[in-house]
């Protein structure tokens, strides 16, 4: 029997980003900071907003910061944008992998439980409160949440302390819509669907660690820097960044292409990180990119052919 590690709870120091969001001076719901001067938060925490209304934002342990008007509602999902006038201290958002199984939160409210559990599926299709149909990850909660409240809009943390969702509802039980949620079952939003609806910009780093994360430089490694400086150099100053290392096998193309994939130069250039696809001589196309898809979102390819694949990838 294999056991889930226990996630690592955020704790004050390292929870940046999580705050409370207020309408007209009175709390509204949670919400995340994922850029110095951007908050995001679910759609429904600031539907009674109108124009003329105040909105600030209040992060841990932090005075609150009254919002650039206005809100901006995402168009079919429950999120909006907020604008902060200056700097606040902010939460790295990331893309959940399919290394990514555990997950932790905040209210951002002091004295709220920091909620644990375990990610048991994402690319979920839910017709969402409002009519939406959109898609998202079910998490299993490890504490009975009872009556608690005021976690919608905050922030899903992966075991890095990064924001890969935005939690929106609880899941209703068995039956009939009216009955009472269920106790131990949230749904939220994938922080890059968030992003897309909302036209935003935000560096999403890499995901966790899955099959396709670039190998480690093996012990004991022969720096080839001349050659790396070389296939560096080449990907940077090309417009389409394609490189092909050419020699017969076992002269240490791989790793050669392994420590070009750690070099500094090339995450911050490609900040969304590095798949690692094993091509071979006669590639199946549509297997490989299927494999991609499948290590970024944590599900199958769900049927999808060559050209979805290929656009979604970029």
């Amino acid at each position: 029997m294999t056991m889930e590690p226990t996630p690592r709870a955020p704790d004050r120091a390292a929870w940046h980003g999580g705050g409370r969001v207020l309408v007209a001076g009175r709390d509204a719901g949670a919400g995340v900071a994922v850029g110095p001067r951007l908050v995001l938060t679910a759609g429904h925490v600031v539907r009674n907003w109108q124009p003329g209304m105040p909105v600030a934002f209040r992060a841990l342990d932090e005075p609150a910061v009254d919002v650039v008007p206005p809100v901006r509602p995402a168009e079919g999902l429950d999120a909006a944008a907020l604008d902060l006038p200056g700097d606040v201290a902010w939460q790295q958002a990331a893309r959940a992998g399919a290394g990514d199984r555990r997950w932790a939160n905040r209210t951002g409210a002091p004295n709220d439980p920091v909620l644990t559990g375990t990610i048991t599926a994402t690319g979920l299709p839910l017709l969402d409160a409002a009519g939406n149909q959109v898609t998202v990850m079910q998490l299993h909660v490890d504490q009975d949440l009872g009556g608690f409240g005021g976690y919608s809009g905050s922030a899903v943390l992966n075991e890095r302390g990064q924001v890969t969702g935005l939690l929106i509802e609880e899941k209703p039980q068995r039956l009939s819509e009216r009955r009472p949620p269920a106790s131990n079952v949230l749904f939220a939003l994938p922080i890059a669907d968030v992003a897309s609806a909302l036209g935003i910009d935000i560096v999403l780093a890499a995901p966790g660690p899955g099959p396709l994360r670039p190998p480690g430089l093996p012990h004991g490694l022969v720096s080839r820097d001349g050659l790396a400086d070389q296939v560096v150099a080449a990907l940077l100053a090309r417009p389409d960044p394609v490189v092909a290392l050419a020699g017969m096998g076992g002269f240490g193309k791989s790793v050669l292409a392994g420590q070009v994939a750690s070099r500094p130069e090339i995450s911050s250039r490609w900040p969304g990180g590095v798949l690692w696809l094993q091509v071979g001589q006669q590639p199946d196309l549509a297997a490989i990119l299927a494999t991609a898809y499948a290590d970024l979102t944590g599900d199958g390819a769900g049927g999808h052919g060559v050209p979805y694949l290929a656009d979604w990838l970029g």
